[in-house]
């Protein structure tokens, strides 16, 4: 087992999930509907506590997490405030950009996994990949309801 390998894996997932509660933040900011702010908040949240996790296992492993965004995060987020900013009917595309970014973190969690490490560390990561591919479903759902209705 490369413990090494396993620790940048798993910074290299914090950076994601900041990443990812970073973008959720940004969209909650625009004037779009209680429900939807609702429901990204939640997604926000639960990106911060999968870090805080991911952060402890890694100081088990003897490192200190980093927190940060990436240059591709924070270039993400700028792409999103603008569409919501200055496209006009720019929650369906708004919807689409957090489909791509769960698609996006579903496979790195699936990269990640796929390292050999200790077992409570691949629970947690595999108990996260599920809840992240249950909030992707109900991003599906959403996006499947503004297709029905601009048809």
């Amino acid at each position: 087992m490369n413990l090494e390998k396993v620790k940048n894996a798993l910074q290299d997932l914090i950076i994601r999930l900041k990443d990812a509660e970073e973008g959720y933040r940004e969209i909650i900011k625009a004037d779009v509907s209680f429900l939807i702010k609702t429901k990204l908040e939640n997604f926000a949240n639960e990106r911060h506590q999968m870090r805080k996790e991911i952060g402890e296992q890694i100081k088990t492993l003897g490192a200190t997490p980093e927190v940060s965004t990436s240059f591709l995060g924070e270039m993400h987020q700028k792409l999103i405030g603008l569409k919501l900013n200055y496209i006009n009917d720019n929650l369906p595309s708004v919807v689409n950009e957090i489909e791509r970014g769960s698609r996006v973190l579903i496979s790195d969690y699936d990269s990640v996994l796929e390292l050999e490490m200790p077992s409570n560390i691949n629970g947690l990561l595999s108990l996260q990949k599920m809840k992240i591919e249950k909030e992707f479903e109900q991003v599906l759902e959403m996006n499947e309801r503004f297709e029905a209705v601009e048809a």
